[in-house]
């Protein structure tokens, strides 16, 4: 029965996560170390796939990042590291080093993230781990700054076709905003369009939501590019508001930039009092005083 509520919690914990719930998936992960024993459930790792605590250290660590705890998901990130590699359990160390990829990734750590998918992605390549290489491949073509919008557009169209060949969507609306924002870059605004369409929808559908502000901020940035600044001004504002909602700092700090940059008039000088409350404020505070300026 304790392997099993070890094995819910952290399950629980991921989707709950996905579904915006920061603070009760920290509470599950947490759960799940406090009631982690070693020499009991070290073990388990052959019967579920990945060590439990490697992975709610790593789950812990992403979900740190998108509330703008860094030096929390910083130490749970070297934690999960050391304790997969001292398992040295394959599936451990690549669903681990997947994790943390995407956590750096979304931190706007870039050449961090690639680091650890190349890791990840050489020890799924070595065990046959067929999901992580796809999961590997879409952070690094997510990640590939400094390339033509047109190659980073095929390699995203490429990673995002072999990760649904394993029937798989955890990704796919972080895939398809990369997309969005490497066809603006490339000026191609329809497909844009297209693909945050898309990734909304898959977030949707697929109860992925905790990727729907990033979304919307990259919708913003579509509306705009298509003159239609009625509807940016409302994509962002959504952005902002789920944002709030979920305490996703990380992302909210992003929003009102954003909104400081490309908003007129009125709004942008409360966009302008939302970023520098974001920036003054610790993490719990700024989500408090930015519900109240909503």
């Amino acid at each position: 029965t304790s392997h099993y509520r070890l094995l819910a919690h952290r399950m629980h914990g991921l989707a709950v996560m996905l579904n915006g719930q920061l603070d009760e998936a920290v509470g599950h992960y947490g759960n799940v170390l406090e009631a982690y024993n070693p020499a009991r459930d070290a073990g388990l790792r052959f019967a579920f796939g990945s060590d439990q605590a490697a992975l709610a250290l790593a789950h812990r660590a992403w979900t740190r990042e998108l509330k703008g705890d860094r030096a929390g998901a910083r130490d749970d990130c070297r934690l999960a590291r050391r304790r997969a590699e001292t398992l040295a359990h394959g599936h451990t160390s690549a669903h681990v080093l997947g994790v943390l990829a995407i956590a750096a990734l979304q931190a706007g750590l870039d050449t961090e993230a690639a680091l650890a998918a190349q890791e990840a992605r050489a020890i799924a390549v070595e065990h046959d781990f067929p999901y992580w290489v796809a999961w590997a491949d879409v952070i690094l073509a997510a990640g590939q700054q400094g390339r033509q919008p047109s190659e980073r557009m095929r390699a995203l169209e490429a990673a995002i076709s072999a990760y649904e060949r394993q029937n798989a969507r955890q990704l796919l609306p972080l895939a398809y905003g990369r997309l969005a924002q490497a066809a603006l870059e490339g000026g191609l605004t329809e497909p844009a369009r297209q693909a945050v369409t898309r990734g909304l929808a898959v977030a949707a559908d697929g109860g992925t939501i905790i990727h729907r502000p990033q979304l919307r901020l990259i919708e913003a940035r579509v509306r705009h590019a298509l003159g239609d600044f009625d509807g940016e001004g409302k994509s962002r504002e959504l952005a902002f508001d789920e944002a709030t909602t979920f305490g996703a700092a990380q992302i909210l700090t992003q929003i009102a930039l954003d909104g400081c940059m490309n908003a007129r008039g009125q709004a942008q000088i409360q966009w302008q009092q939302r970023y520098h409350a974001s920036l003054r404020k610790p993490r719990g505070e700024a989500i408090e005083q930015a519900s109240a300026a909503r």
